[in-house]
C-alpha cells in the first residue's frame, strides 16, 4: 500500500472512533456530573493536552514516531474500555480526561507522517483528501451513535468507539510501521514562539484556525445539550441532523482543496467566516424549529467550517515541513486551547444570559474572525 494511502485508512479510523464519542461525551459526563463540571472536565483536559503538545516535540527527538503513535493508541484503547466499565464518577473523569489527551496528541503524530510524504505543490489536494477521510467518519457516527445510546446506552458508545480504535491499531501493526521516520531536532519553546510572532502569515492562519476550533468546542459542547434538552429532539433525530450537518466535510473540502492549490486561500477564507457567521446567528431566532430546519440551518453553518477548514490546513502545511515539529504542534494545541477557552467564556456568559443566546454570541464572534484574515498573503506557489 502506498504511503499516503495507508494514512488516509489510519486517519478514517482514528476519526471514526473519535467521532462516535465526540457529540455524545457532554451528555454522558453530565449523568456524572453538573453541566457546570462538564465544561470543567473539558478544560482540564485541554489544558493537559496543551502541556503535552509542547513537550512532544521534545519526545519525538528522542523516540521514533512509530513508537509514539503505538503507545498513544494503546493508552486511548484502554481509556475507552475503561469509560465502558466505569459506574462511578471519579473513574469516568479519569478515563475521560486520558481519552480526550491521547486523541489530541494521536493528531499531532498522524499529521507528521503525513507532512513527510506531501509535495507543496500538492498540498490542498492532499489535506482535501485527508480531511475528506477524517470526515467520512465524522458524517456516519452520530447517526450510529443516535441508534446504539437510544438502544442500548451511553456506556456502549464506548466499547463501539474501541472496535474502530483497534482496528486503527492494527494498521499501525501493518503498513504504518513501514512509513519512513526522519531525524529530528529538540527545538526549545522560545524559538517556537519567535517563529510564530515573527511570520505574520503563519500567526494569522493559527489564529484563524484557532476560530475555527473555539466555533467546534462550543458546538460539540453545547448543541447536543440544545437539541436534546431545550428543544427536546430525542437521540435518533439528533443522530440524523448531524449526519446531515456533517455532509459539506464530505462534499467540498476535497475540491476546495485543489481549487486553493490554483487561486490561493484568502477569499475562500474569507467567505468561509461569512457563512458560519451568519448561520450561527439564525439558530437563536428560529424557535422551535422542525427537524428540517434545524438541520438545513446548521448543514449551512458546516459549509462555512469545511471551507475555513481545508483552508487552514492547506496554507499551513504549504508552509511547513515535516521536520517543522515543535510549529505543527503548536499549530495543533488550538485544538485544545479552545477547550480551554470556550467553557470558560460560556460558563461566564451563563451567568448573564439565557442558553440560546450563547449562538448569536458565537456567530458574532466567527463574523469578527474576518478581520484577522482579510490581509492574509495567498501561499499558492510558495513556501
Amino acid at each position: 500500500m502506498k504511503p499516503l494511502k495507508s494514512i488516509y485508512f489510519l486517519t478514517f479510523f482514528l476519526s471514526i472512533q473519535f467521532a462516535f464519542t465526540a457529540y455524545v461525551n457532554s451528555t454522558f459526563l453530565a449523568n456524572f456530573v453538573s453541566i457546570k463540571t462538564v465544561g470543567l472536565i473539558f478544560t482540564l483536559s485541554a489544558v493537559l493536552a496543551i502541556i503535552g503538545l509542547f513537550y512532544i516535540p521534545r519526545i519525538l527527538a528522542v523516540y521514533c514516531n512509530h513508537k509514539i503513535l503505538f503507545s498513544l493508541v494503546s493508552i486511548s484503547l484502554v481509556s475507552l474500555f475503561g469509560l465502558f466499565e466505569s459506574q462511578t464518577a471519579p473513574w469516568v473523569i479519569f478515563f475521560f480526561i486520558l481519552y480526550l489527551l491521547t486523541n489530541y496528541l494521536i493528531v499531532f503524530s498522524r499529521d507528521i507522517f503525513a507532512e513527510s510524504y506531501t509535495r507543496d505543490e500538492t498540498t490542498g489536494k492532499t489535506r482535501g483528501i485527508l480531511l475528506t477521510a477524517i470526515n467520512l467518519g465524522w458524517v456516519f457516527a452520530p447517526l450510529a451513535s443516535g441508534l446504539v445510546i437510544k438502544y442500548f446506552g451511553y456506556s456502549e458508545m464506548y466499547l463501539l468507539a474501541a472496535a474502530f480504535l483497534f482496528i486503527a491499531f492494527i494498521f499501525i501493526l501493518g503498513p504504518i510501521r513501514k512509513l519512513k521516520d526522519l531525524s529530528y531536532r529538540r527545538i526549545p519553546l522560545t524559538e517556537t514562539i519567535k517563529k510564530m510572532i515573527v511570520n505574520k502569515d503563519i500567526r494569522k492562519i493559527y489564529l484563524a484556525n484557532f476560530m475555527l476550533q473555539f466555533f467546534y468546542a462550543w458546538m460539540v459542547i453545547y448543541m447536543p445539550i440544545y437539541l436534546n434538552q431545550y428543544l427536546g429532539f430525542s437521540w435518533d433525530k439528533i443522530g440524523v441532523i448531524f449526519m446531515i450537518m456533517l455532509l459539506p466535510f464530505v462534499l467540498i473540502e476535497y475540491p476546495l482543496g485543489r481549487l486553493s492549490d490554483k487561486i490561493g486561500e484568502r477569499k475562500l477564507l474569507i467567505g468561509g467566516f461569512l457563512v458560519t457567521g451568519i448561520a450561527t446567528v439564525l439558530i437563536s431566532f428560529i424557535g422551535n424549529p422542525t427537524l428540517a430546519v434545524i438541520a438545513a440551518i446548521l448543514f449551512m453553518t458546516r459549509v462555512g467550517a469545511a471551507t475555513i477548514e481545508i483552508m487552514t490546513e492547506s496554507y499551513f502545511f504549504r508552509k511547513v515541513g515535516a521536520l517543522d515539529s515543535d510549529i505543527i504542534s503548536f499549530f495543533r494545541n488550538t485544538f485544545p486551547l479552545s477547550y480551554v477557552i470556550a467553557p470558560l467564556l460560556a460558563t461566564v456568559f451563563f451567568i448573564l444570559f439565557p442558553f440560546k443566546y450563547i449562538f448569536l454570541t458565537l456567530g458574532i464572534i466567527m463574523l469578527l474572525s474576518i478581520l484577522i484574515i482579510r490581509n492574509l498573503n495567498n501561499s499558492n506557489h510558495t513556501n
